[in-house]
């Protein structure tokens, strides 16, 4: 718009609050009108009245969004629009255990965890990201190591008491 207007007359003017763009996760939102006396406001709807002449600007932020995605039913967190150049903070968890598909899995022993599970990221430009699932075996360990390493310890103390039973034995008949 490009008009002449008496000085102490009404501008209003109304421009869009966001701005689709052709490029998937990428739009622009409105910040503030920047007025020829050095003025600002911050709605979209404008009302000044006129007391100087000069340009008004409408200036817009660029955002991007992130988007996350993950082939289990996890809770997703920080999956967002960002104003460009913020850092995004993103995680992803599990409500449930995952379990693997393979035979450890089917019996409950072998879970799957995100991997990265959590992080953070600059918003330059639209993000995407898939979260890929790894077998925890270290929770396999922590599972069956402890019942495993109890039975050992249970085994040898035995053996070494049949073991001095049977020494005191023999000695006490010689």
């Amino acid at each position: 718009m490009s008009q002449w207007y008496k000085n102490g007359s009404p501008l209003t003017y109304t421009v869009q609050k966001s701005v689709q763009t052709y490029y998937e996760g990428k739009e622009y939102r409105f910040a503030k009108w920047v007025l020829p006396d050095g003025n600002k406001q911050y709605e979209n709807n404008l009302t000044w009245i006129i007391t100087s002449p000069g340009k008004v600007n409408a200036i817009y932020d660029t955002y991007y969004r992130l988007k996350i995605f993950t082939p289990y039913g996890a809770k997703i967190e920080g999956e967002n629009w960002y104003k460009a150049g913020e850092t995004a903070q993103w995680s992803v968890h599990s409500p449930i255990d995952q379990p693997s598909t393979n035979l450890l899995g089917n019996m409950g022993l072998l879970k799957l965890k995100p991997i990265p599970s959590a992080g953070t990221i600059k918003m330059d430009s639209p993000k995407e990201y898939t979260i890929e699932w790894h077998e925890d075996y270290r929770g396999f360990l922590g599972t069956i190591a402890p019942p495993v390493i109890g039975t050992l310890i249970a085994a040898l103390i035995i053996y070494l008491i049949k073991r001095w039973v049977n020494k005191d034995h023999k000695q006490s008949l010689s």
